[in-house]
């Protein structure tokens, strides 16, 4: 990897902590926890077309995992910030009320 490579790599690593930084993966996978402990309930018959369902099976994993890691990405991150004196919280809050104008 050339040193280009890594500063692009470290970049789009920033960019993603920065763009989920206010997304809250704790309420995602409750309300992912919740649906699964209803669904029988609710509605057996579409719950159990879910549970053989490969593809949504697949994006329910993916979407644990993501938030999962971009949880720990998010973390990092906030060290990191604090290591550089600066906070992503500050940052995306600038970027947050520039986008909103």
């Amino acid at each position: 990897m050339t040193s280009a490579e890594y500063q692009a790599t470290l970049a789009a690593i920033g960019l993603v902590a920065r763009m989920t930084l206010n997304l809250d993966f704790d309420g995602f996978i409750q309300a992912i926890d919740r649906a699964e402990s209803i669904g029988p309930f609710v509605d057996p018959t579409l719950y159990q077309r879910f549970l053989h369902d490969d593809r949504a099976r697949a994006e329910l994993r993916l979407a644990r995992d993501a938030a999962t890691k971009l949880r720990e990405i998010q973390k990092d991150a906030r060290k990191l910030a604090d290591l550089h004196g600066f906070t992503w919280d500050d940052e995306a809050a600038e970027q947050t009320k520039g986008s909103e104008a």
